[in-house]
């Protein structure tokens, strides 16, 4: 049994177990809540007589075990040991698990994935070029939101990129190494969130272990897609904003308000979710007076300012109106829009309305039941916040509603309630998946976190089971994420592409031919490794399709992207392993260096 199958075999097992934990707890609580309201119904004689009846009960079974119960005043509360641990040695406990969260993040972070994916290649290019020109690789000073391959890519990442580009030079290690920090102060954030929501160090503690340990920020932390520092500094924006209702500072709220519009420049999903939530958390603080109206005009405005280029460069797309183009900043027009590709499509109200409904199935089958997604946002078989979490999500969910409707006046975790609700419903009309509405898998964290605090409510050993299965399958997950997962995903992300480009641009001054066979955008993988002076890319480049959506290079500088059927004297041509017959490589004419994947043919 290979480890992979070990895995899922073990999630399957978890699973199962509590799933029947998650209905035995519910169970319990509610016979207990229905024990309660009958004895709530009983006269005070009965009420009288049943105590009594017990307490004769209790005396008799002492009395069998040769041994006088003491009084209930005299035993200790039994929490009060583990408690005064936890807030004694919390600060040692917390560093522990951010050492954690901090190694399953950086270790081997430039060689797992092995390669580098096209948009890493794409926005890594992009900061290089914005660190050492001051613009793009589309010529545009430093772009409000960079047109990248043609449609766009988020502009946070190539910025927070480009000083360590500046320090360390460009490759995959200090490309990835800003998201994967990002991540580790998002786990750290989570934890003062949940220590604020519940003000309780040990619920604080347990809400940075299920953040420091799952998947979904794990796979997320360790590759830089533009769209993958988002849940981060959302959860950053959120504790601000929870900072400011406890501490009622302006500043704070705006601080708040700054960090939430930066997720407008992050990922699509951002300039949604952030002012449903923001409007949606800020009625509830109006309502109960937790927020000023003086306040949420000032944050209003903060907000509306920052986002307000963003808003211009969407006005100029929608529009179709000339770029705005200045040697300070620019304000591009991209080459194409991505909405029918990434929204559903309205064609007809009903045939909308049944869309959506689709879609509604898929968010819940993605977001509770945790489905398969793409291999580069989720390892086969646990999930993205382990399979066997999926009934602590639900009973979880079904708990903190009943909780928020049952809880009478002000309750500051009607927050995450914000986040969740502004999040699933941009995901309705959205085509899923996990990067697309990555900034909801926090709020689903909150919601295992629930469900576990659920089982201690019930039954404290059930809550201990549950984290000791996050814990193992943790290990476990680590694990196959080093060696399965690790071979599994390094074709999708063009293992060995960068190395036989490298060793291609050693071998001649010549024409460079690359593959394109198998192989999406390696035209941004050669501009990533040969970092050119943009200005030159934008002398000589020829695209396939210059309107496309994705644009693909044909050619720039040396590089030229397709293998010619007539060979070129003192070319390079870089090929798949596998390739190497089918393109009229004679090995009595052409010397070839195997790497993992591709080969160098000269």
């Amino acid at each position: 049994m290979t480890m992979n199958s070990f895995g899922i075999a073990v999630m399957v097992a978890f699973t199962i177990v509590l799933s029947l934990v998650s209905m035995v707890a519910l169970g319990l609580y509610i016979y207990r809540a229905t024990e309660g309201r009958r004895l709530g119904k009983m006269s005070k004689a009965q009420k009288m007589k049943r105590r009594k009846k017990a307490q004769q009960k209790e005396q008799k079974k002492g009395q069998e075990k040769g041994q006088k119960k003491p009084p209930a005043a005299a035993l200790p509360p039994k929490e009060s040991v583990i408690h005064e641990l936890v807030i004694r040695y919390e600060w040692l406990i917390a560093a522990a698990i951010m050492l954690v969260a901090a190694f399953i993040r950086l270790y081997l972070l430039g060689e797992v994935p092995g390669g580098i994916a096209p948009d890493e290649a794409s926005i890594g290019y992009d900061s290089y070029a914005i660190a050492n020109y001051g613009m793009d690789r589309n010529g545009h000073h430093n772009p409000v939101y960079p047109i990248g391959w043609g449609a766009g890519h988020g502009a946070f990442y190539m910025y927070l990129v480009a000083p360590f580009v500046k320090l360390f030079g460009l490759d995959i290690l200090v490309y990835r190494l800003p998201n994967a920090i990002l991540s580790i102060a998002g786990v750290y954030a989570f934890y003062l969130l949940v220590k604020r929501l519940f003000e309780s160090g040990a619920v604080g503690l347990l809400g940075m272990f299920i953040m420091a340990t799952a998947p979904f920020s794990i796979v997320a932390a360790r590759w830089g897609l533009d769209a993958n520092p988002l849940p981060p500094v959302f959860i950053i924006a959120v504790y601000l904003f929870v900072l400011a209702i406890d501490k009622q500072k302006t500043w704070i709220f705006v601080v708040s308000s700054i960090t939430a519009a930066l997720t407008t420049y992050i990922y699509g999903a951002g300039a949604v979710v952030a002012p449903m939530f923001l409007l949606m958390a800020s009625a509830y603080l109006l309502v109960h007076k937790k927020l000023k109206w003086s306040q949420f005009i000032v944050c209003g405005g903060v907000y509306a300012v920052a986002v307000l280029p963003y808003v211009v460069v969407m006005l100029i797309n929608m529009l179709r109106l000339p770029p705005i183009l200045t040697p300070f900043v620019s304000f591009g027009r991209f080459t194409a829009a991505r909405t029918e590709s990434i929204f559903v499509p309205f064609e007809s109200a009903p045939q909308y309305i049944s869309d959506v409904a689709a879609n509604i199935l898929d968010y819940l089958n993605l977001i509770f039941l945790q489905r398969i997604d793409i291999i580069w946002n989720m390892v086969t078989g646990f999930g993205t916040v382990y399979l066997f979490a999926t009934p602590l999500i639900i009973l979880g969910f079904a708990a903190f509603i009943y909780d928020t409707i049952k809880t009478k006046g002000f309750n500051k975790r009607f927050i995450m309630l914000c986040w969740f609700v502004a999040a699933s419903l941009f995901a309705f009309v959205l085509f899923l998946n996990m990067n697309r509405i990555g900034v909801i898998f926090p709020a689903v964290a909150f919601l295992v976190l629930y469900g576990i605090l659920f089982l201690s409510r019930v039954f404290k050993p059930f809550a201990i089971a549950a984290v000791a299965c996050i814990a193992i399958g943790f290990c476990i997950f680590g694990i196959t994420y080093f060696t399965a997962y690790a071979e599994e995903v390094s074709p999708y992300f063009h293992e060995s592409l960068d190395e036989a480009i490298a060793e291609a641009m050693k071998l001649t001054d010549g024409t460079i031919y690359v593959t394109q066979s198998g192989v999406n955008g390696p035209g941004v993988t050669a501009l990533f490794v040969s970092q050119p002076d943009p200005k030159e890319y934008l002398d000589t480049v020829v695209y396939f399709d210059p309107d496309a959506e994705f644009r693909h290079e044909e050619s720039f500088g040396r590089f030229v992207f397709y293998i010619p059927y007539d060979k070129e004297k003192g070319a390079v041509y870089i090929v798949h392993n596998y390739e190497i017959g089918d393109h009229g490589f004679s090995s009595a004419i052409f010397e070839v260096k195997h790497f993992k994947y591709f080969a160098v043919v000269y």
